[in-house]
């Protein structure tokens, strides 16, 4: 059965951030200069799925940020917050935005999906950054990597197909260690709902965006 998705302070430790493991990517796809930076992309409100694609290629709509590789599609209820069950993904981009540049453009991709509420609202787009390169950032309104990322396991399961191996640049350790030992909630569990291809197919048509994607498991 085919299930329906669209109701419902700066500091660079020593640590190098490694990159994308298990992923099929065009070698265009690595062509772009700049900081390998990973997103979550969620959406609980209207045509879900369409908010995701339109989210991403807004992001990449100016030609400062590449796509390098898309993770599986999965599907969550709603953790403190309004609304139906989430669409969820993780993307690596290489972007030539600063953190702080690339919050603003990922602030303006939710509200051009329309979304105008508080953390406890529905959202039509929700987009957060996980990693941006070596940084380190602790702020009122921007903490990188992403403090609660490994307590969400809407959030950890997409980010491990893409970068399983890869290293958090707090502590040095790989990111499947430390999903696993931080043991994540079991609120927002995710059932995977689609393959990669949820933004592949989005696309036809529409000229090479970059197709980066990890490998189907199923």
């Amino acid at each position: 059965m085919t299930r329906d998705l669209s109701n419902t302070g700066v500091v660079n430790p020593p640590h190098r951030f490694g990159g994308v493991g298990g992923t099929t990517a065009s070698p265009s796809s690595f062509t772009a200069t700049g900081e390998l930076v990973f997103l979550a992309l969620g959406s609980n409100l209207g045509d879900r799925l369409n908010h995701l694609r339109e989210g991403l290629r807004r992001l990449l709509g100016d030609g400062r940020s590449s796509l390098v590789a898309v993770s599986s599609l999965f599907e969550s209820d709603p953790v403190a917050c309004a609304g139906g069950p989430f669409l969820n993904a993780v993307v690596a981009v290489r972007t030539a935005l600063d953190p702080r540049g690339l919050l603003r453009e990922a602030r303006a991709a939710e509200r051009s999906a329309g979304r105008t509420g508080g953390r406890a609202e529905a959202r039509p787009l929700d987009v957060d950054i996980l990693f941006h390169g070596d940084v380190v950032l602790t702020g009122d309104d921007l903490a990188i990597p992403h403090p609660r990322l490994y307590e969400r396991p809407f959030v950890v399961a997409p980010l491990s197909e893409i970068c399983a191996e890869a290293r958090d640049p707090r502590t040095g350790r790989r990111i499947r260690d430390e999903a696993g030992s931080c043991g994540a909630s079991r609120a927002g569990v995710p059932t995977r709902v689609a393959g990669p291809e949820w933004w592949s197919a989005g696309n036809a048509g529409r000229g090479r965006e970059g197709t980066g994607c990890v490998r189907d498991g199923s």
